[in-house]
């Protein structure tokens, strides 16, 4: 989101996070989501909306998405949005090899293969930007899809986190 958001601008963004089944990560309060989510699909609110809109505020009125929980390991999210410039694929894809290869080296990575959940499993980055899956209609209708390892990675990012705190 960081990496379209500063190189080109979002006018609307969805985003559907699709993870391995989390039984703590929200309130329960809606009816699919007291299904046993080892043998179903279950959408439910997504947590990470409102993390996103505390961390990038003017996309606040302008990004929205959910969470699918499925019964796998690893996840991705799909990204779907309408930039403010028109795009190439290759343009985006150009984008995040950079954002992977300078500031966001430690968070985001690229990978030009073909992917499955299990590709990511202990992976350290919070994202594997996908180049196969990467899709543009019309210049500035986009779809990514960023792989990761849900619970892994929110170790890591704590762990980050306190070290950071320690270093203050």
């Amino acid at each position: 989101l960081k990496v379209l958001h500063e190189e080109f601008g979002i006018a609307h963004a969805f985003m559907n996070s699709v993870q391995s089944l989390n039984t703590n990560m929200v309130e329960r309060t809606d009816y699919r989501q007291y299904h046993s989510t080892a043998n179903s699909i279950v959408p439910i609110p997504s947590p990470a909306i409102r993390g996103v809109q505390m961390v990038l505020p003017e996309l606040k009125s302008v990004f929205d998405g959910i969470t699918t929980e499925v019964p796998c390991v690893g996840g991705y999210v799909e990204l779907t949005a309408e930039l403010h410039s028109s795009v190439t694929t290759r343009v985006v894809k150009d984008a995040f090899c950079r954002y992977a290869d300078g500031p966001l080296n430690s968070f985001l990575e690229y990978c030009s293969a073909p992917m499955v959940s299990n590709n990511v499993i202990h992976n350290p980055h919070s994202a594997v930007f996908d180049e196969c899956a990467t899709k543009v209609i019309d210049g500035r209708f986009i779809q990514i899809l960023c792989w990761f390892d849900s619970e892994y990675i929110h170790s890591l990012r704590i762990i980050d986190l306190l070290k950071y705190v320690h270093n203050l």
